[in-house]
């Protein structure tokens, strides 16, 4: 019977032994200082339907590692139809810059942002058709901003896959005539 008790206080202290030896955390997942985006976006605009378009983004870590800024330039566009035929194109051209949110783990980054900047807007008529002002071209430059985020998979040391990334963007035009714009987009970033 002794040498039982003593059997099992044996396996009591070796089982305490090895629970101190647990595996350690995962290391939380670490971005490189600076941070290159290439993103391809397709968005709706509520009167122009769906567009395709691309982006690119550069992100700076700040301060902290879940604080940082993001500049943004991205590019959309569409076909004008009238009639059912195609009758035009429309662009989007957008640059925006602000502050981004980080939430990091071992093997994945989740981030959120509000950018603010200007958006680009350019029409044209192909032959034949006219815009709804009666012109074959126009384009204006006004104030656009958007907030939204994305989530990024570390695939190695220095690439991430970037699956979703969503935004709502809104130009103004003023006299309250917008453009309110859906962006969901995919793509990888690179670690400089």
């Amino acid at each position: 019977m002794k040498s039982f008790v003593l059997t099992l206080i044996a396996l009591a202290g070796l089982s305490t032994v090895a629970m101190a030896q647990a595996k350690p955390a995962a290391p939380k997942f670490e971005a490189s200082p600076v941070q290159l985006g290439v993103v391809w976006d397709y968005s709706h605009v509520k009167d122009a339907g769906w567009m395709n378009g691309a982006g690119a983004d550069v992100a700076f870590r700040v301060a902290k590692p879940w604080f940082g800024v993001a500049a943004n330039v991205s590019w959309d566009r569409a076909n004008i139809e009238q009639g059912g035929e195609k009758a035009g194109k429309m662009n989007y051209l957008t640059f925006a810059g602000g502050p981004r949110f980080t939430y990091r783990q071992s093997k994945y980054a989740a981030f959120g942002e509000a950018l603010f900047g200007m958006g680009h807007v350019t029409q044209s008529a192909n032959a034949g058709f006219v815009l709804d002002d009666g012109s074959t071209s126009a384009s204006t430059t006004k104030f656009a901003w958007q907030v939204g985020g994305g989530f990024d998979y570390k695939m190695s040391p220095r690439v991430s896959l970037r699956l979703p990334q969503v935004h709502w963007q809104r130009i103004s035009y003023g006299g309250g005539a917008n453009d309110n714009i859906i962006k969901l987009g995919f793509g990888f970033v690179f670690g400089l």
